[in-house]
Parts: structure tokens; sequence; C-alpha cells
């Protein structure tokens, strides 16, 4: 068996739950015994035994350059730096590929530098939209992820018997000094 550390990617040999056999898995953990602790299908963490995965050879790390999504940083490193959960989804560029502890150094988008640990790290590809949808609630300033969080929320706040409006945003574009933001109803 391969030893591998946490950002390295295994095959799993079986099928279980949300992890596939054959399909590959990024470690997000490795324990004393062997086996390894990987983001499944569903976004989770499952662990898979030391013979239920196999270490994949020759993995690329990332490098400088690469444009990467923040993952789930886990939450030992958030009880530490609690702004490192503010990072979750993301998007920032390599600067340094490999810190010295299993990290990269990283300037997000907006332009401050994080080193965030490898097994957080997601690396965009063309197929990989950098853009996640955010939703708006008239009359408010705040950004929503779903649809259906933006209802919660005008529930939440009560209508008064104010209409409020929810629309999806389609696109940012910066011209000069002036914002035009396009909206598109729900």
């Amino acid at each position: 068996m391969s030893k591998v550390k946490v950002g390295d990617k295994v095959k799993s040999l079986v099928t279980q739950f949300d992890v596939v056999v054959g399909e590959t898995y990024p470690v997000i953990e490795v324990s004393a015994e062997g086996g390894v602790c990987v983001k499944d299908n569903a976004g989770d963490s499952f662990y898979l035994m030391s013979r239920e995965w196999e270490a994949i050879p020759e993995q690329t790390p990332f490098k400088v350059g690469d444009r990467v999504r923040v993952g789930e940083v886990r939450s030992d490193y958030t009880a530490y730096v609690p702004e490192l959960a503010e990072l979750n989804g993301q998007f920032g560029t390599v600067a340094i590929a490999d810190g010295g502890d299993d990290d990269a150094r990283v300037v997000m988008d907006g332009g401050r530098d994080w080193y965030l640990p490898l097994g957080a790290l997601e690396l965009v590809t063309d197929e990989q939209p950098e853009q996640q949808d955010i939703y708006l609630v008239s009359g408010y300033a705040s950004e929503f992820p779903t649809q259906e969080a933006a209802e919660d929320y005008v529930k939440s706040i009560g209508s008064n018997g104010e209409e409020y409006r929810i629309a999806k945003l389609v696109r940012t574009v910066k011209v000069s000094r002036v914002t035009t933001i396009s909206l598109e109803a729900v």
C-alpha cells in the first residue's frame, strides 16, 4: 500500500453510500492505521479503510498560477483562524504551490492572500463555472446562495403588506467606475 497525504487523490476499491468503485476522491485526512477520509460524491467526508482504496501514482500538485476554489476548510484550521471559514466557495490564484506544510499560498479574488491546506483547494477547470448563483431580495443588500434561502429570508422578515422581488444575479459588468447589474426574474 502506498502512503498518501492530505490533498492527494485515491481510487476507491468499493462502492458504499456516496463513494463508487473506480472513482477518485481527494484525501482530506489520513489516519495512523492507513485509512483515509475523502470528500465523497455528495461533498461529505467518508472514511475508507486501508484495504478499500488505492493510491493514484504521479499526482499533479497545484502549480503557481492555477485558479482554485476553496472547498471546506476543516474546523481544526478555523478554530485557530476563524476568518478561514468565510473563504469557503471563494476563488483565488495559487501564488506558492507548496508552502511546506501541505498548504499553498492563494491570492483570493479581492487581493488578500492566505496559506490554505491543499485538501481544501479544488482546481478550477474550464468545465467548472466560477460564478455561483446569487439571489437578491429587493430593498436589501444581502446575497443568498439559493432561491429558497432568499424566500426563507423574506418569510422571516415578514411582508407588512410590502411586495418583495427575488432576482437571480446573471451578470455583473464593470465599466470605468460604474457597476451595472443584470437581473433575471425568478
